[in-house]
């Protein structure tokens, strides 16, 4: 599943990559907690305090605050494409402002305890093919090259995202890549994941070509798929 680290090229991030002690953030905007300004003068009573603004990379943008937030040190996949993380001639990441990330944590406990959905992680079967038990919202790592004793797994709904500027430091933080083809198993499921069509989609007909649906209302008929035609993903209220 890993390539081996004398495969990897000095200073290259690619999609896919294990990234180990990352800040990742917990946001609930319910609970955050601000730092704010006392305004001047005296205050006989508690006074009201208003949010600190300040100005972030555009000195004339001060639309940005300070919070308190939780968070933990975890290991996370790289998710963002390997031809948006091309470094320019100045060794910087240009293509994008921000380098994607998802969670990595522990394999669900019903899954470590059921041995069909254990090796349906473990294997990363296609969530295209409906013939076989699949995940579309996990990718199995194994231990992860090490990080751990049992089974590991990215939750792509568990996404956050490092500023680009963190390039090249975060280098140091690499801790595994993925082989060319468990790279290509990465991509097939997270295209699953954040582009499978609704079930009212397929059935309005616009899941296929939505730039060429016709005017007139779709007509229902029930058509049968030609001979060796490719399989389509099914609607993501599927299990």
């Amino acid at each position: 599943m890993f390539a081996e680290t004398a495969e990897w090229k000095p200073f290259e991030l690619r999609q896919g990559d294990i990234l180990v002690g990352i800040p990742f953030p917990f946001l609930s905007p319910t609970d955050l907690s601000l730092l704010g300004k006392i305004p001047a003068g005296g205050h006989p009573h508690f006074p009201v305090i208003s949010a600190c603004m300040r100005p972030w990379r555009d000195p004339n943008d001060a639309s940005y605050f300070t919070g308190q937030l939780l968070m933990k040190l975890c290991p996370c996949m790289v998710v963002t494409q390997c031809c948006e993380l091309r470094v320019n001639k100045k060794g910087a990441l240009s293509e994008v402002a921000a380098i994607t990330v998802c969670r990595i944590v522990p394999a669900r406990a019903s899954i470590m305890e059921d041995a069909d959905k254990l090796i349906s992680l473990r294997e990363n079967r296609d969530p295209r093919v409906l013939a076989v038990r699949s995940y579309k919202n996990y990718f199995g790592i194994g231990t992860g090259n090490g990080l751990s004793e049992a089974d590991l797994m990215v939750d792509f709904a568990q996404m956050a995202c490092v500023p680009a500027t963190e390039f090249p430091a975060i280098m140091d933080k690499k801790h595994a890549q993925l082989t060319d083809i468990d790279r290509m198993k990465l991509k097939i499921k997270l295209g699953v994941f954040f582009a499978q069509p609704t079930k009212e989609e397929v059935e309005a007909r616009i899941a296929q070509d939505p730039r060429n649906v016709a005017a007139a209302p779709a007509v229902v008929e029930v058509v049968e798929p030609a001979p060796n035609a490719p399989p389509v993903a099914p609607p993501d209220d599927n299990p």
